[in-house]
């Protein structure tokens, strides 16, 4: 079995782009409920949502493992003239020192090792939301096919870490994948209370 890293160096040097750059539904999702206020997204990939929502003119921090990847989008970034706090570092081990409105994980928590470093990662993230802020979380869950170090059971689960916030949006989904292989993801955004 091939386990998958947050860190991808190794796969990214022979790629320019591995994932489509077009408007997505995250973003959206967001702009929906935000105004230009402090975004933290953990695992920025390839950038495509900080560069998303710099165009829409929210102030942007991030962090990724891969160093190609803080590097590239350091320099796309300057080569537009625009500007976002990057971290090149493990998101675990990341110490918060500040606040944000929003904190944005699509897709890269299921990198924790375990239930344990997931629930403190959750636990800091929430810490870290200024109230009436939100947290976006999108998650492999147990029905998917290809391997993660960490997958939720289901929405439930994922719901029952945010019980003492307002959840706004949830969503179980199940997508085929070009290889066959069963794509089975849950995604919840939330509000913190006062």
């Amino acid at each position: 079995m091939t386990i998958i890293s947050a860190n991808h160096d190794s796969f990214f040097k022979e790629i320019n782009n591995p994932w489509n750059t077009g408007w997505e539904e995250e973003i959206q999702r967001i702009h929906q409920l935000l105004w230009k206020w402090k975004i933290f997204d953990l695992g920025f990939w390839v950038g495509r949502h900080i560069k998303q929502l710099l165009n829409l003119e929210y102030d942007l921090t991030g962090i990724d493992l891969s160093e190609i990847w803080y590097l590239r989008l350091q320099k796309d970034l300057k080569k537009k003239n625009q500007s976002a706090s990057l971290y090149h570092g493990d998101m675990f081990d990341f110490e918060f020192t500040q606040q944000y409105d929003c904190i944005f994980s699509n897709m890269s928590l299921q990198y924790a090792n375990s239930e344990k470093q997931f629930t403190d990662m959750i636990e800091k993230i929430k810490n870290t939301t200024n109230n009436w802020g939100i947290n976006y979380i999108k998650l492999p869950a147990q029905g998917m096919s290809l391997w993660f170090p960490y997958k939720i059971l289901d929405l439930d689960a994922l719901k029952n870490y945010y019980s003492d916030w307002e959840i706004l949006f949830d969503k179980f989904e199940t997508q085929k994948k070009e290889d066959g292989k069963l794509g089975v993801y849950v995604t919840i955004i939330a509000r913190k209370k006062s």
